[in-house]
C-alpha cells in the first residue's frame, strides 16, 4: 500500500524548515571548533588537566566562512573569558563574533600540614599536596612547591590553609639589631666598618644600618651579617 500523497509535501516542508537550523548548527560548530583549537594551543604548556566549555551564540547569524579565533586583551587563562571569532560572510564582509568560555584547570596546590609560626623556614614536611579546580580557588595560589621550600613565612599560617603568594619571602640573612659588617669599595681601595641593622633583609635586599658615628646609611645585604654600601 503506497503512502498518502499528502505525506510527501509535509516531509518536504519539514525538511525546508529544518535546513536553516542545520546550517546554523554547522556554522556554529565551525566557530566553536576554531575557538577550542586556539584555547587548546594556548593551554598546551599549562600543567594539570584543563576542561574547556564553550557557549554558542544565541542569535541566528550569517554563515561564518574561514573562522579565525582570537582572545581579546591578555586575560588570565582560567575561569570565564571571551573568545572572538573573525568571520567572512558569503558576501565577503568581515564580521567578528564573541563566544563565552569557561576554563577549569585541575592541578595540585599546597596547604599547611600543621600550624606554622611566623618567621619559620618551610620544608616539604610542612606542606600537604591537594588537587582541585584552580578557577574556584584564590588566584595567587602557589602550585610549585619549589617556590615554598626554604622560604620564610611572614605571618602565622594555620593548618589546612592554602599557601598563597605573599605568605612567604626569601629568608633574612640580616635581622634587626644584628651587628653588620659594611664594605665600601672604590677605585683601588676598600673600607670596612660596622653598624647595627635597623631592619631585616634578605639577600640582595636594601636595608638601613646605623654606623658607630651615629649616621644612618643605606646598604645592600650581601650575606650573613654583611652588606655593601649602596651608591
Amino acid at each position: 500500500m503506497s503512502p498518502p500523497r499528502f505525506i510527501t509535501p509535509l516531509l518536504l516542508c519539514a525538511a525546508l524548515m529544518l535546513c536553516p537550523a542545520i546550517a546554523q548548527a554547522a556554522q556554529t560548530r565551525a566557530e566553536l571548533a576554531a575557538a577550542r583549537t586556539l584555547l587548546e594551543q594556548r593551554l598546551a604548556a599549562v600543567p594539570g588537566r584543563v576542561e574547556i566549555e564553550l557557549r554558542a551564540p544565541q542569535a541566528t547569524l550569517p554563515e561564518c566562512l574561514e573562522p579565525e579565533a582570537f582572545i581579546p586583551g591578555n586575560p588570565n587563562l582560567i575561569g570565564q573569558l571571551t573568545v572572538g571569532v573573525r568571520c567572512v560572510s558569503p558576501s565577503g564582509a568581515t564580521t567578528t563574533r564573541y563566544l563565552r568560555a569557561m576554563l577549569r584547570r585541575f592541578a595540585p596546590y599546597w596547604v599547611a600540614d600543621r600550624d606554622i609560626d611566623a618567621g619559620a623556614l618551610l620544608s616539604l614536611s610542612d606542606l600537604e599536596r591537594r588537587e582541585g579546580d584552580l578557577s574556584q580557588l584564590p588566584g595567587r595560589l602557589v602550585t610549585d612547591p619549589a617556590q615554598l621550600i626554604g622560604q620564610q613565612t611572614v605571618r602565622r599560617i594555620n593548618r589546612g590553609t592554602a599557601l598563597l603568594e605573599g605568605m612567604t619571602r626569601a629568608p633574612s640573612v640580616i635581622q634587626r639589631n644584628d651587628r653588620v659588617e659594611v664594605r665600601a669599595e672604590g677605585n683601588g681601595f676598600t673600607i670596612l666598618t660596622e653598624g647595627v641593622a635597623l631592619e631585616d633583609a634578605a639577600l640582595e635586599q636594601r636595608l638601613r644600618v646605623r654606623l658607630a658615628s651615629g649616621s644612618v646609611v643605606g646598604v645592600t645585604a650581601s650575606g650573613a651579617n654583611s652588606a655593601t654600601l649602596s651608591r
